[in-house]
C-alpha cells in the first residue's frame, strides 16, 4: 500500500519524495518512540482478541492543550439541570470519587485525615463542584430536592474526652479551607497524640468509630509520587450487528469516550475511540 501511494504521489509530479526503504525505517522510529498501544489477549476460556490501551488514549486527551483545557475532572452538582455528562446525578453519587485534589500546591487523598482552617479534623469523602446555590459552610447541610437524600460531602472527625470520634454527620466543605494533609499532620506531636489514641487506647473509641480505628495514607499517594491522579469514566459497549453477504456477523464492540470532556467535543466522531471488538468473546471477557 505505501508503493501504491508513492506511485499515486509521483503521477502527480510531486518531487523529493522518500524511498519506500526510508518510510518504512521512520514508521519503526515513530513506533518505537509512541510505542504500540493494541496488545493481544488470550482469555480463560480461549478466546483471543485484540484491544488497545484505554489508560494510553486518556493519557493522550492529558497531554493534547485543545482536551486537556477543555476537560472538567470533577463532577458538578447544577441541581436539576443537566447540560453536560459530567451534571449527572450518576457521576456524583453512583460512581466513585477522584482519588485526590490539589489546593495550593498540596496534594490532598481520600480517606485520609485531614484537617481545614478552622482547626477541625475531617475524612473526605467526595470531591465535587457545588452549584452556586448550595451551601459551603461547615455546618450547613445539603439535600437533593428530587430524591431527599443528602448530597453532603465530607465525615468529620476529632477528639473529645480522651475519645476519638467520627461524626455520622455529612457535612460540606470547600476544598479553600484545606490546610494540613495527612502528611502534615503525621509530622506533627498532636497527631501522635491522636494516633495513640486510636491505636493504643482501644477501648475509648466509641462505637460508630470502630471502622476508622486504622489511620493510614491512601495508598495511592505512594504510587503516585507527587502526581495528580484522576479517574475519567469512558467505557461503551455496544451489540452490533452486519449482514454481509446474506450471513449473520454479530460482534460485540468496545468504544471509549472521555466523559470529562464536554458535550460538544462528544458529539463528534475524532472523540470516539476504539477498544476492542470480537465475534466470539462475550462482553465481560471484552471488559
Amino acid at each position: 500500500q505505501k508503493k501504491v501511494v508513492l506511485n499515486w504521489v509521483k503521477e502527480f509530479g510531486m518531487r523529493s519524495l522518500p524511498s519506500l526503504g526510508t518510510m518504512k525505517k521512520y514508521q519503526s522510529y515513530l513506533q518505537d518512540l509512541i510505542g504500540d498501544s493494541t496488545k493481544k489477549v488470550m482469555s480463560h476460556s480461549g478466546n483471543m482478541f485484540y484491544i488497545n490501551s484505554v489508560a494510553r488514549a486518556i493519557a493522550k486527551d492529558y497531554a493534547n492543550p485543545l482536551t486537556c483545557l477543555a476537560m472538567q475532572d470533577y463532577p458538578e452538582d447544577d441541581g436539576k439541570r443537566m447540560s453536560q455528562v459530567f451534571n449527572g446525578s450518576k457521576m456524583l453519587f453512583d460512581l466513585p470519587s477522584l482519588p485526590a485534589v490539589q489546593v495550593d500546591r498540596t496534594m490532598y487523598f481520600m480517606d485520609e485525615l485531614l484537617q481545614e482552617s478552622l482547626g477541625g479534623y475531617f475524612i473526605p469523602k467526595l470531591f465535587f463542584l457545588a452549584a452556586a446555590d448550595i451551601p459551603t459552610n461547615t455546618t450547613e447541610s445539603c439535600k437533593q430536592s428530587d430524591k431527599g437524600h443528602l448530597c453532603n460531602v465530607y465525615w468529620c472527625s476529632n477528639v473529645y474526652q480522651a475519645r476519638f470520634i467520627v461524626s455520622d454527620n455529612e457535612e460540606i466543605i470547600p476544598m479553600s479551607m484545606f490546610v494540613r494533609s495527612f502528611g502534615d499532620i503525621v509530622g506533627s506531636h498532636v497527631c501522635l497524640v491522636l494516633l495513640s489514641l486510636v491505636t493504643i487506647r482501644l477501648k475509648h473509641v466509641i462505637a460508630s468509630s470502630v471502622r476508622y480505628v486504622s489511620l493510614s495514607p491512601n495508598p495511592l499517594r505512594e504510587k503516585s509520587k507527587g502526581q495528580m491522579v484522576y479517574t475519567v469514566p469512558s467505557i461503551i459497549m455496544d451489540d452490533v450487528s452486519g449482514n454481509i453477504l446474506r450471513q449473520w456477523n454479530k460482534r460485540h464492540d468496545i468504544y471509549m469516550s472521555n466523559a470529562n470532556l464536554p458535550q460538544e467535543m462528544l458529539e463528534k466522531e475524532f472523540f470516539v475511540q476504539f477498544v476492542s471488538s470480537s465475534p466470539h468473546a462475550p462482553p465481560m471477557e471484552l471488559m
